[in-house]
C-alpha cells in the first residue's frame, strides 16, 4: 500500500509540474504495468503507465517519479 501511494505521488507531482506529456490522467489512462511491458523498460518492479490517444504508453511512473518513454509525443 505505500509504494502505491509513493507511485500515486510521483504521478500527481509530474502532472503538476507539467514535465509529463499532455493529456488526461485517470483511471482509462492510467494502469499497472503487464510484466511484458515491465521487461520492455527494463523494471524489476510493477510501475504505472499513462497510455496515449493512441493506446501507446506515453510515460511510466515509479516511486522516484516519472519517465517519459522516448520517441512519444510531449506536448
Amino acid at each position: 500500500m505505500k509504494r502505491e501511494r509513493q507511485i500515486y505521488n510521483a504521478l500527481m507531482r509530474a502532472v503538476k509540474e507539467g514535465c509529463v506529456p499532455f493529456g488526461y490522467y485517470g483511471p482509462e489512462t492510467c494502469r499497472w504495468a503487464t510484466p511484458d511491458e515491465m521487461r520492455r523498460f527494463g523494471l524489476e518492479d510493477c510501475p504505472m503507465v499513462h497510455l496515449d490517444k493512441s493506446g501507446e504508453i506515453d510515460c511510466y511512473f515509479t516511486e522516484t517519479g516519472a519517465t517519459v518513454v522516448p520517441g512519444t509525443s510531449h506536448h
